[in-house]
């Protein structure tokens, strides 16, 4: 209870990437053995106050469009475990800073599993005119033939624009 999230990720995340919040984690977990299938039970995180930098170096396109962190107010997972599998309960959400630019929610479902499985369903309420800018960027770029990197940078910048001025979405 109350401990901080940098040391709870420290061991699952690249070292050139940093967390911050609050942590609170309840888990509830039975089974026999030492085998994990025989584990099963249930467990809900919430963090708050909590932000997730550096993630953004190893991603062009986050860094085009000034990702550099991850910043929210509380979230909030609520899942189970079976075996060698993480089901992500519905409901289990990340809700951003009140006056946030990107994102209000993004809500969170599926399962992770040790075997590497990952599928999971997001959905949220993000920055319509992000969204924009970012498809238009794409379109611009997609629809170059062999470009060179100055091409595709110009293109890019051409998307962004029009696409913060226009209203697709």
């Amino acid at each position: 209870k109350n401990a901080p999230l940098n040391a709870f990720l420290q061991n699952f995340l690249a070292e050139s990437v940093s967390s911050d919040g609050i942590l609170n984690l309840s888990l509830n977990l039975k089974g026999e053995g030492t085998r994990l299938v025989n584990l099963s039970g249930y467990g809900k995180l919430d963090v708050t106050d909590g932000k997730i930098v550096g993630f953004a170096e190893k991603h062009d396109g986050l860094k085009s469009i000034g990702l550099n962190s991850l910043n929210f107010q509380k979230a909030s997972l609520d899942f189970y475990i079976n075996g060698p599998s993480l089901y992500i309960l519905p409901g289990s959400m990340i809700t951003s800073q009140p006056n946030d630019s990107l994102y209000r929610y993004i809500s969170i479902d599926g399962i992770l599993a040790l075997d590497g499985t990952i599928d999971l369903f997001c959905s949220g309420n993000i920055n319509v005119k992000a969204l924009n800018a970012l498809t238009r960027a794409v379109r611009e770029v997609a629809m170059l033939e062999n470009p060179t990197e100055q091409e595709v940078a110009q293109n890019l910048l051409k998307g962004f624009i029009s696409g913060f001025s226009l209203n697709d979405f």
